[in-house]
């Protein structure tokens, strides 16, 4: 058979008429087919064994998180409100925490008094009140509106203070814990180390 492009015969060289130069057609069974056979095999051999790798990476991936997290969790060290921690750098205490009046919306003031020493020799140590997140039993934690009014405290080498840290929180918060993160080395969030106090 000569090729539909052909317009003379391949053997004898006799000039080929259109009817004998038609076009070779599939049959649209098995154009069908084909399209069927292809779609197939690229959903058993490509799109699935994705999706299985894509969902096991996904778990895997939220197990890890998960993991990690809970260890953090556990590795973050917890003492009595009465008890100092320190980093050797900055020492801090619980004086006090207590409720304070009802605001609206079923919200309440709560203060927690700080106790804080600056135990370095030189240079200054600077906490934030963002320093200070307190933790109800939910888990819900909260940011003060300030330390002794103020954002931030600044400590001289070997200077002590202490201050109020104020909360509003909803009346109906337990389980009270306040999370301290120590200040960074010049400003620096990496290697900021974490206790957390018992209020009750």
């Amino acid at each position: 058979m000569n090729p539909r492009f052909f317009t003379h015969c391949v053997d004898c060289g006799a000039k080929l008429d259109t009817e004998s130069r038609k076009a070779f057609r599939l049959n649209p069974y098995v154009k069908a087919g084909l399209v069927i056979g292809i779609s197939v095999l690229l959903l058993v051999f490509v799109i699935v064994p994705f999706i299985q790798i894509s969902l096991h990476s996904g778990q895997t991936f939220s197990e890890d998180i998960r993991n990690k997290t809970e260890a953090e969790a556990q590795a973050v060290p917890e003492y009595p409100a009465s008890q100092p921690a320190d980093n050797g750098k900055l020492r801090i205490q619980i004086m006090s925490a207590r409720d304070g009046e009802n605001t609206y919306n079923s919200q309440k003031f709560f203060l927690v008094t700080v106790f804080l020493q600056n135990l370095r020799s030189d240079g200054n140590v600077q906490v934030s009140s963002s320093d200070l997140e307190l933790i109800g039993s939910d888990k819900n934690t909260y940011l003060p509106y300030g330390i002794a009014s103020k954002v931030q405290i600044d400590l001289r080498p070997g200077q002590t203070g202490s201050a109020d840290v104020t909360y509003v929180i909803p009346e109906s918060v337990s389980g009270k814990k306040l999370q301290f993160t120590f200040p960074g080395e010049f400003g620096m969030n990496v290697n900021r180390g974490v206790v957390v106090f018992d209020l009750q």
